[in-house]
């Protein structure tokens, strides 16, 4: 009985001894400095208040600041308008141009008679130097030659305007007359919009409006 006992007692020593797990081994220590929290680079700056631009888009509508209205100056039939709407033109060019007909026959009669005086008074120089006709004669004859002279000069000024020029630079914005029309002295052709300075208005709305300032 006491020998079965202590087998008993050796046996389950040896169980107990065999069964029970053996403790893992234990890691060798991390160095200090892995262990240790990353460190991190700041930067450090100033903080000042700056300006920034933004760009901003509005409606509006650009108006010329310099236009004008062409008109005819002599009377007579519109022969050609030169330029359509929206064609550029230059200070100067030609832009219509009046029938000369009734002009060109002003100008043969103010020669005419310019011819006629100028002969009158060639005639009476001589008989004045002779005392055959009066002084006031030769001046009356003096006075219609310049008188005549004075005319041929405003003939060929309306000749000259029958070629209807522009008096700016810009862009026709406007026909106001069509070829084959009779234009009357002052009957407005064309409107012309000079482009180099313009104006322009836009619509801004209300909550926006501090967000701008001049320049």
């Amino acid at each position: 009985m006491h020998r079965r006992t202590a087998l008993c007692v050796a046996l389950a020593t040896l169980a107990a001894s065999g069964c029970t797990p053996q403790a893992p081994a234990q890691e060798p220590a991390a160095p200090a400095e892995e262990s240790a929290q990353k460190l991190i680079n700041v930067q450090v700056a100033a903080l000042a208040p700056t300006r920034f631009k933004r760009d901003l888009v509005f409606l509006g509508e650009a108006e010329p600041i310099r236009s004008a209205t062409v008109a005819a100056q002599v009377p007579g039939r519109i022969v050609a308008l030169t330029k359509e709407e929206g064609e550029t033109v230059k200070e100067g060019e030609v832009v219509a141009r009046i029938d000369t007909a009734g002009v060109e026959a002003d100008l043969a009669h103010a020669k005419a008679n310019l011819n006629a005086a100028k002969q009158r008074l060639k005639r009476l120089k001589p008989l004045r130097r002779e005392k055959l006709v009066a002084e006031g004669a030769v001046e009356d004859a003096e006075q219609a030659m310049r008188a005549a002279e004075a005319l041929l000069k405003r003939v060929k000024v309306q000749r000259s305007q029958a070629s209807v020029k522009a008096p700016i630079a810009g862009v026709v914005v406007q026909r106001l007359a069509e070829p084959g029309e009779y234009a009357g002295p002052g009957a407005p052709l064309l409107t012309i919009a000079g482009l180099s300075t313009v104006k322009v208005r836009i619509h801004v709305p209300e909550d926006q409006i501090g967000l701008l300032e001049g320049g």
